[in-house]
């Protein structure tokens, strides 16, 4: 019997951190719906833990759990935090064996010639988890992150690159690549990238390859069943876990230290505490981990089944299974058709109802809450067990996964292999139709839901949602296209289109809607119309297609007309107006948005917001600027009443380029300040970049160069994060000009040429943002005439923006002091003239090199 004390680092790693949460919360004497209340859960989700807490104390009652906890201090125990980013998966497990493998990975990623690490092997050899124990320990060794993208939800190579920039926050922008964000963000960065079971996505691998090409500092580890097959690959074939010898003699510290071993006696001990490996089993407990090949998976499944049967009854049974299924396809590597049996007898000796929720649940793509399973689980043929039993009982037999959620809900995952073959089945039982609408249509609802809570208070945690249910919400999308579903479409498109216009995925949902409108033909339904509404806001978005998005715009006004869904008009209204506003009819434009508030104030405030904000931009580009500020400083007053922090940012950028425009700096500074803090308590990264490089101009104006060149720093990481190019040249170009401020012309040239590589397909300003750079970097070059007149070219273009001006003014100042009259006349005159093209040019050119 183990003391307390053995016992306690045992329990410390059993226990998750919410269930210590709990623990501790129990501790306090609160009730279950206290703690509910206080961790932001349902009362039945509280309910779950405390079950778990009791199985893993081993205890019966709330005040047997507490005074466990207690003895050994668990609900007293610190919490570390580590410093490098990371989202890397904490293991519910300990890990048994690997010191070995775990050591050459580390080794092999260190080196410098290694960058693109794959571990290869059979599916349930352990990939997976060795990537990640590699991982942590890797650490300490890359300061800007080591990160785990899970591609087993994805369907499409094309979706790789989604995948990583949304692990890394990295959020796409209209008409810009996803590729080329990438990109940017990584090409400065010390990162590691963990890129899980990559062996269904290979047409994707030469991504992984330009990825490395252009970012020095990055290294990859992947895992897959294939090699990547890429140049400057390592493979590193993942073996099985030593296994013992037939003869081994009858030495139990011998036997009981062999990786195979030792993991079967640890599951088997996770459900049956007392077991032991002894004399008796020790036979028959080599003989299963040699059968099994050493395969992690299948000696975990065999090992669950210790609570049901001794070693010798499970030997047998094995060996009885194994013959049978050996006939798998020939094409399929021998351990995997091993794996597939040891999947198969595990599936064969659970109970009939156990068989069906294990089937019905491999219809879930990326894991699943309590919640879903019930919908889903449920929907036909209703069980004879309790779902939340029946659960239970396949987590115990290592069929299903739990994980941790930040908000604090239990979510369930099952392994790629396993829900593989639960498909099978339920393909078997005639049930995949049925299950699989009825996915659809809890998600898709789901997906409906959350949109009601757009532009609510609640805006934040519907996002949080979204993306946790992201891949079910789009296997269920591409479920109703793939049947031309329109009831099923109609249950989430009237405001999806929000979630990508506002947080992200813009290409992804492109996709899509097109898919969806293909499907639906020359529907003239409500659903139709609404995907085209959807559709138009959200390709304007994308692309900055304006005409496209007026097009689907007006077909989904005239189809709202003909179904008398006047209370569906202001957004379609709204998408012709800003249209309008585009292509130089204000008029029209503000006709419009008229007609869609009075439209969306007798219908939802969601709307309202939105159009609200159009008229008063209209406004602003009309001149009337006491008109515009009135409007938006009446909706900042309702947003932060409301809590609705996402649009509240669009409020403070327009009222912040009022006063830019007003030349009121003081106004201007306290907005930006503003909007940062906004953006960062939501984490809308595009806007923590631009208010950051604004409040670094604004610096550079009162001439606090350091202050300046704090905020220019400052912004690049979220302006990468957020995908903007734009917003990362700004910052750039700032850094630019404090460089060459400094006399270095060289650090100035490459951040001025990094600027415009940036802004070349990005024609927001007829004068390139980054050219603001320009006149400085060849002052400071030794070229004072020539810097003149590339400021006399910004100065005099018919569209340089207000800031402009405030940019190079301090030079201008310091240049007709420099100057003679004439020689300061000359090039002022000469720079009116100024090819653009051949002055960026030189500005790059080697001959722009200071003399030494």
């Amino acid at each position: 019997m183990q003391s307390d004390a053995n016992q306690q680092p045992l329990l410390l790693s059993a226990l998750t951190p919410r269930e210590r949460d709990i623990l501790q919360l129990m501790a306090d004497d609160l009730s279950n719906a206290e703690i509910a209340e206080r961790l932001v859960m349902t009362a039945g989700t509280v309910k779950w833990y405390v079950k778990q807490i009791y199985s893993k104390l081993d205890v019966h009652t709330r005040d047997e759990a507490i005074a466990r906890a207690a003895d050994l201090k668990l609900t007293t125990q610190p919490q570390l935090a580590l410093s490098t980013p990371s989202n890397l998966p904490a293991p519910t497990t300990s890990l048994v064996g690997r010191e070995q493998e775990i050591a050459a990975v580390y080794q092999l990623l260190l080196r410098d010639d290694v960058r693109l690490l794959t571990l290869v092997g059979t599916a349930g050899i352990g990939k997976t988890r060795l990537s990640i124990e590699a991982a942590a320990m890797l650490l300490g060794d890359f300061p800007d992150g080591v990160y785990f993208v899970s591609l087993a939800p994805l369907s499409a190579p094309s979706l790789v690159a989604n995948a990583i920039a949304q692990t890394l926050d990295v959020q796409e922008t209209g008409g810009q690549n996803i590729e080329e964000m990438l990109k940017s963000y990584l090409r400065e960065k010390r990162l590691l990238l963990v890129l899980d079971n990559f062996e269904h996505l290979l047409p994707a691998a030469p991504l992984v390859s330009e990825l490395l090409k252009a970012t020095p500092n990055l290294k990859v580890l992947a895992t897959s069943r294939e090699a990547l097959r890429v140049y400057g690959e390592q493979e590193y074939p993942v073996p099985p876990l030593s296994q013992p010898d037939v003869n081994y003699g009858g030495d139990l510290s011998t036997l009981s230290e062999v990786e195979a071993v030792a993991l079967f006696v640890k599951r088997a001990q996770a459900v049956k505490p007392d077991f032991e490996l002894t004399p008796e089993n020790a036979s028959a407990v080599a003989e299963i981990c040699i059968h099994l090949e050493g395969l992690p998976l299948a000696i975990e499944l065999a090992a669950a089944r210790v609570k049901r049967y001794n070693p010798e009854e499970l030997l047998g049974r094995l060996n009885q299974r194994l013959n049978i299924l050996t006939g798998g396809a020939r094409d399929l590597p021998e351990r995997q058709q091993t794996l597939r049996g040891a999947i198969a007898w595990s599936y064969d000796l659970l109970n009939e109802d156990e068989k069906r929720l294990f089937a019905r649940l491999g219809v879930f793509v990326g894991g699943w809450s309590l919640e879903a399973m019930e919908a889903v689980a449920s929907c036909v043929s209703p069980l004879q067990i309790d779902t939340y039993d029946g659960l239970e009982s396949l987590l115990n037999k290592s069929l299903v996964r739990q994980i941790e959620r930040i908000t604090g809900e239990p979510r369930f995952i099952m392994l790629e292999t396993l829900r593989e073959y639960a498909l099978e089945k339920l393909a078997e039982r005639g049930e995949d139709e049925t299950i699989r609408r009825a996915h659809a249509e809890y998600f898709l609802s789901l997906a409906g839901h959350l949109c009601t809570l757009l532009r609510t208070a609640e805006e934040f945690r519907a996002f949080q949602a979204f993306e946790t249910d992201y891949a079910n919400i789009r296997t269920a999308w591409l479920c109703a296209v793939q049947h031309c579903d329109e009831d099923l479409l109609g249950l989430a498109t009237e405001d999806i289109s929000r979630f990508y216009a506002d947080w992200g995925r813009l290409q992804d949902g492109v996709a899509l809607y097109e898919a969806a409108l293909d499907a639906i033909g020359d529907s003239r339904s409500l659903t139709a119309a609404d995907l085209m509404d959807g559709y138009g806001n959200i390709i304007t978005q994308f692309a900055n297609a304006f005409d496209v998005g007026e097009t689907y715009a007006r077909r989904a006004l005239e189809i709202y007309d003909q179904l008398g869904r006047d209370d569906r008009k202001a957004s379609p209204l709204t998408g012709i107006a800003r249209a309008r506003s585009w292509f130089g009819d204000p008029n029209e434009a503000e006709r419009l948005l008229l007609e869609a508030l009075k439209i969306a104030k007798t219908t939802t405030f969601r709307h309202a917001d939105r159009t609200m904000l159009n008229i008063a931009v209209t406004a602003a580009e009309r001149k009337d600027h006491d008109r515009a500020r009135e409007m938006l400083e009446t909706l900042r007053d309702s947003l932060t009443q409301r809590g609705i922090h996402s649009q509240l940012s669009w409020v403070l950028v327009n009222l912040f380029s009022l006063a830019v425009e007003e030349n009121d700096l003081v106004a201007a500074k306290n907005l930006a300040q503003e909007l940062l803090d906004n953006a960062s308590a939501i984490r809308q990264y595009r806007f923590i970049a631009y208010a950051s490089t604004h409040l670094s101009l604004i610096a550079f104006i009162e001439r606090d160069y350091d202050l300046a060149g704090e905020y220019a720093k400052q912004a690049l990481d979220p302006a990468r994060r957020s995908g903007k190019e734009q917003y990362v040249a700004e910052s750039e170009v700032m850094l630019s000009v404090l460089a060459a401020m400094k006399g270095d012309a060289r650090t100035a040239r490459q951040y001025f040429q990094s600027a415009l590589r940036r802004m070349e397909h990005m024609p927001y300003y007829s004068t390139p943002v980054a050219f603001l750079a320009a006149p400085y970097v060849v002052f400071a070059a030794g070229e004072p005439e020539r810097a003149l007149e590339y400021v006399s070219f910004i100065i005099n273009h018919p569209r340089t923006k207000e800031f402009a001006y405030l940019m190079v003014n301090p030079l201008r100042t310091a240049l007709e002091t420099q100057l003679s009259a004439e020689a300061y006349e000359a090039a002022w005159e000469r720079g009116k003239t100024v090819d653009l093209e051949a002055a960026i040019a030189y500005t790059l050119s080697e001959g722009n090199e200071p003399t030494t």
